[in-house]
């Protein structure tokens, strides 16, 4: 679940914001503490969804995005730390090899689109993969709240 959830995380997209005015303002900040509510994964085959994976969360796990670009993620006993950079509404996570419940994950790096409001955060990650003449596209959508 450490894994799926650094991989959620690692995925943070979609950052939708509407804006009334004619000339958009920028995004709400991702520094600072979420706490993760709901994340839904979904694998689908061949454009048939095959699996789909919803959760939902206490308040106590948590990805915090400080202000210098570096972050950590608390999923139980478990913490992750990775940099990110954002442009627009897309942030790109990078975590560095890291050993987590005893399981060793290679770096890796995932952009995602995010939308965040003063005390939300929404991040969606679409990847796609190919087989052969199977191909497999995974989304993750994971909502956070700061309070």
């Amino acid at each position: 679940m450490n894994k799926i959830l650094l991989v959620a995380l690692a995925a943070i997209a979609l950052f939708m914001g509407c804006s009334k005015k004619n000339n958009p303002s920028p995004s709400a900040s991702l520094e600072g503490k979420w706490y993760i509510t709901t994340d839904t994964a979904k694998v689908y085959t061949n454009n048939v969804l095959t699996q789909q994976d919803p959760e939902s969360f206490d308040h106590s796990d948590y990805v915090q995005f400080n202000s210098n670009g570096t972050g950590i993620q608390l999923s139980g006993d478990a913490s992750s730390n990775f940099t990110y950079s954002v442009k627009g509404n897309s942030v790109t996570l990078n975590y560095p090899k890291q050993t987590i419940d005893n399981t060793t994950i290679d770096a890796f790096s995932k952009t995602a689109t995010f939308k965040a409001t003063s005390s939300a955060l929404y991040i969606y990650i679409e990847d796609t993969e190919t087989d052969g003449s199977t191909t497999y596209r995974y989304t993750e959508a994971t909502y956070f709240t700061n309070k």
